[in-house]
């Protein structure tokens, strides 16, 4: 196996995990600013899951009588 394998880490990985650790430390992210990434990636469904409701809502109930002409 190579050193470029996705099982074996970048070399510059062990760097960037310290990078991460000392930011997390020193400057952490408010609880505000991910409550609000989360509910903003709450809204990226919305739409769909409207339409789904629509065409639910649009489907004959299967007990109603269906007229025939």
């Amino acid at each position: 196996m190579t050193n470029h394998d996705r099982s074996s880490s970048h070399p510059d990985e062990a760097l960037l995990r310290a990078c991460r650790s000392f930011v997390a430390r020193t400057d952490p992210t408010p609880p505000g600013v991910i409550a609000g990434a989360l509910a903003a990636l709450s809204w990226r469904t919305v739409d769909a899951e409207l339409a789904e409701l629509s065409l639910l809502q649009r489907e004959p109930c299967i007990s109603e009588p269906v007229a025939r002409s």
